[in-house]
This record gives C-alpha cells, sequence and structure tokens, in this order.
C-alpha cells in the first residue's frame, strides 16, 4: 500500500524546484506549502513572495486542511503535517524530497486536489510572475 501510495503521489508532483526566493525575496529560503502547490501543479515557477502572498490571500481554506492552521509559520499539523515537515527538513531540495512520504490517500488528494489544483487555478499571475514558462 505504501508503494502505491508513493506512485501516486509521484504521478502528482514532478519535484523540480531547484532554487527558491522567500517572501522578502532572498533566494535559497524554503516555503513547503508553496513548493508543494507548484510542483503538485507540474509549475517550472519558482517560490517567491507573490505565491506565498496568493496562497494566504486566496487558498487558505485549502491551505488549513492540507497543513494546519499555524502553516504560515511554517508548523505543520494538518493532513499532510509529515509530509510538509519532511519537505521542510529537506529545505526543498528535490533529492531529499523526493524521499518525502505523503503517508496517506488523504494527503496525497488534500496536495493535489483540494489545494494545489485550486489554488493554481487561483494565483495563475503569481505563479506567472515567478518564473513559470
Amino acid at each position: 500500500m505504501k508503494t502505491r501510495l508513493v506512485l501516486l503521489l509521484c504521478s502528482f508532483l514532478v519535484l523540480s524546484c531547484g532554487g527558491t526566493e522567500s517572501a522578502n525575496g532572498t533566494a535559497g529560503s524554503c516555503n513547503p506549502l508553496a513548493f508543494a502547490m507548484l510542483n503538485t501543479a507540474n509549475s517550472d515557477a519558482k517560490v517567491c513572495s507573490a505565491t506565498v502572498a496568493c496562497i494566504d490571500a486566496h487558498c487558505a481554506e485549502g491551505a488549513v486542511e492540507c497543513a494546519g492552521p499555524e502553516y504560515r509559520s511554517l508548523n505543520y499539523a494538518g493532513t499532510c503535517g509529515s509530509y510538509l515537515n519532511c519537505v521542510k527538513a529537506c529545505d526543498c531540495e528535490k533529492a531529499c524530497v523526493d524521499q518525502c512520504d505523503p503517508g496517506t490517500m488523504e494527503c496525497a488528494s488534500c496536495l493535489s486536489i483540494t489545494f494545489a489544483l485550486g489554488c493554481t487555478m487561483k494565483c495563475v499571475s503569481e505563479i506567472a510572475s515567478c518564473g513559470a514558462k
């Protein structure tokens, strides 16, 4: 079951974030929820302040469901708390994140359907401004 779950999530995630940009515009910082959203949506955009701001403005309900009510503080306890804490511990580095396990179908569904797909539709211009091609 665990292998099947990982394969299912991998079909949604293409983890190739590379370097990221923090909310204040400096390179090298990791926002695991924004990282997961972009990768679930197969975006080649980097995480940047516009993406993080759009999540807060337009996707907070899904963010709370998947990541927990303290997601803005990078404290994850929602449906995908374990997965997002793993991404955080990996500092959004692909080789490390590839080893993170979503753990449940609920997390895979939350990231791919509840949060990422809906949020990317609401944040198209913000994602584009962060380097999507």
